[in-house]
């Protein structure tokens, strides 16, 4: 006959006890999702597409943006300067906060010998982006910031993350495997399910739910889901979302 041992904290692994410092990653990891969602929500940036700015900016409501990158400032583009490069708009219309990604082209030809660019077509401005927007809002707002900082808007679908916080995901995801694999067998899905589903875009929701409830030990031994059907929703959700190409 088999024998089940649980451990002080309540865990478990079928005969085997988890290392000592189990239960505060375990909590640890929670703390962190919870640090993550906030930092999204509050310093994160929506990516919108090129389209919804342009229709918020003939509405009105859109009065001000900020533009980080491109080829030029306030003061245009310089004549010299030719080329193509990327443009990132921050908007609002209240929370979330919102990005579009533009490429900015001094000439068509330049766009046409640049084979990334031509990617994103619906996303093309030739000249000043500012000047583009002002044809939709001629009153429009506009300030500069020299270069855009690095974003983390492959982490979670469509969410950028100023550069100092671009970290963050990838230390809730290392610490989640951690715990994940050195905890027990976890209820409702097994741990490559639980695995594959804390890589879809919902991975700060995923990761609390499995800390509260799905690291809890199981007597009954109920029927899991098992990481092939998982893997099958993480494709499921990414195509829905339209992010299985990083933006």
């Amino acid at each position: 006959m088999s024998e089940t041992v649980v451990s002080a904290s309540g865990v478990d692994r079928g005969g085997e006890q988890p290392p000592s410092w189990w239960p505060v990653a375990r909590w640890s990891v929670l703390a962190l999702s919870v640090l993550t969602l906030a930092v999204f929500a509050v310093q994160g940036h929506l990516q919108t597409s090129y389209g919804d700015l342009q229709q918020e900016l003939r509405q009105g409501t859109v009065t001000e943006v900020r533009i980080e990158g491109g080829l030029g400032g306030a003061d245009g583009i310089d004549p010299a300067v030719q080329g193509v490069a990327v443009v990132h708009v921050y908007w609002d219309t209240g929370w979330p906060s919102r990005v579009t990604r533009i490429w900015q082209a001094t000439s068509q030809s330049e766009l046409n010998s640049d084979t990334l660019a031509g990617a994103d077509a619906d996303a093309v401005v030739i000249g000043a982006v500012d000047d583009a927007l002002r044809l939709e809002a001629p009153g429009l707002d506009v300030t500069f910031t020299e270069s855009p900082e690095p974003s983390a808007g492959a982490i979670l679908s469509r969410w950028e993350l100023p550069g100092t916080w671009m970290a963050l995901p990838f230390v809730l995801l290392a610490s989640f495997f951690l715990v994940l694999g050195r905890g027990p067998e976890p209820r409702w899905a097994t741990r490559w399910a639980w695995a594959w589903l804390s890589l879809t875009p919902v991975m700060v929701l995923v990761v609390p739910l499995y800390v509260l409830f799905g690291a809890r030990p199981d007597p009954s031994r109920a029927r899991r889901l098992t990481g092939g059907w998982a893997y099958l929703i993480t494709l499921i959700v990414f195509t829905g979302l339209g992010v299985l190409t990083p933006i």
